[in-house]
């Protein structure tokens, strides 16, 4: 799991973060790729730990109730972007609303990509001489990057029981 310094954990909701530029969101949807290679945390009431991984501590007894599962993705800074390191968390019902969000051929690539293959980057930024930053998509990864957006806008305009969806790490997060 992430765990970031409390220190520097900023946390963003969608009334302090209305947003970003486009070239940030593309960088940013790269942590969806991370996340969607790993698997679920689960959250369970009723045990001394807030995470449990295994199974119940009754022997043939029932499995733990799991009160909530997310996936944790993290993408590091990029100083062109001027963009500190950022982790979304993707709650189960996020990426339920994102399957229904994005197209069918969008969901099947994303996790094809991410199960399948060893792609690092679904974006690579890219910095011309003249016009600046830009972003430009990896052609190997179909449509896998339609689908990173809509959960990005999902996890953008949606607050989870916790309040947040996206995390940042750091000061320094350029807005459009």
């Amino acid at each position: 799991m992430i765990a970031p310094h409390p220190a520097r954990e900023a946390i963003i909701t969608p009334s302090r973060l209305p947003s970003l530029l486009p070239v940030a969101e593309k960088w940013i949807s790269n942590a969806i790729l991370d996340g969607m290679r790993r698997p679920y945390i689960r959250s369970v009431r009723g045990t001394p730990h807030h995470i449990v991984i295994g199974a119940s501590s009754i022997p043939n007894g029932p499995a733990p109730h799991v009160h909530a599962r997310w996936k944790t993705g993290l993408i590091e800074s990029h100083a062109g972007l001027h963009l500190p390191t950022i982790g979304i968390r993707m709650t189960e019902t996020l990426l339920d609303e994102a399957r229904t969000a994005c197209t069918q051929r969008e969901w099947h690539d994303l996790i094809r990509i991410a199960e399948h293959t060893s792609i690092e980057r679904l974006y690579r930024i890219r910095e011309h001489h003249r016009t600046g930053w830009y972003a430009e998509r990896n052609p190997d990864t179909g449509y896998a990057p339609g689908a990173a957006l809509s959960i990005l806008d999902l996890a953008m305009r949606t607050e989870d029981e916790r309040g947040h969806s996206l995390v940042i790490w750091g000061d320094n997060l350029e807005t459009g």
